[in-house]
């Protein structure tokens, strides 16, 4: 396949979530096809495997760690990935996940207002922290591609992460709260 252009050849990409899992397997695949790829996680160390792994593999990758519910941190890697390579072209929302601390609640009146606090921060304002912070480099650019990726809990209610589910599709979690 020589000669052939990667498709992400030249390109910066942000992977949040990166220090495992599939946002490890998003960052071979966007450096395989070309990118820089800045791996993001909270957790340093699973960050730099995860960078490290891509550079052995002889591919453009810096580890930065960070807690994407902070916007202060979410800026600090914003401005890290433009000072590394001047721009971000693709941002891979992949941060999230886990579950409320009241995993049993099977209602809203059951939900833990604090474990539904740290859920939605988790899942929802990470994305929101980190579109924001690379949004106005992209439109700059004139170039931008932005991946949220959601849990399979939005079509199936998995068992021990109902807040979750009801995070992402809250139907029957409100059922029986009105009247």
């Amino acid at each position: 396949m020589s000669g052939v252009t990667p498709r992400f050849g030249g390109r910066v990409a942000v992977v949040t979530g990166a220090g495992a899992g599939l946002g490890a397997l998003y960052v071979a695949a966007l450096a395989r096809e070309g990118a820089a790829v800045g791996a993001v996680d909270r957790d340093a160390a699973g960050a730099e495997r995860t960078a490290a792994a891509t550079r052995a593999a002889g591919r453009e990758c810096r580890a930065v760690t960070a807690d994407l519910a902070r916007a202060d941190e979410v800026a600090r890697m914003a401005e890290a990935a433009l000072g590394w390579q001047g721009r971000i072209d693709v941002l891979v929302n992949n941060a999230g996940g886990g579950s409320s601390e009241t995993a049993s609640a099977t209602t809203l009146a059951e939900e833990d207002a604090a474990s539904w606090d740290a859920l939605v921060d988790a899942n929802v304002k990470t994305a929101f922290l980190c579109t924001r912070a690379v949004a106005e480099a992209m439109k700059r650019a004139r170039y931008g591609r932005i991946v949220n990726v959601s849990s399979r809990a939005a079509r199936v209610n998995v068992a021990d992460q109902s807040a979750e589910c009801k995070l992402i599709a809250p139907d029957d979690f409100l059922e029986g709260t009105a009247g």
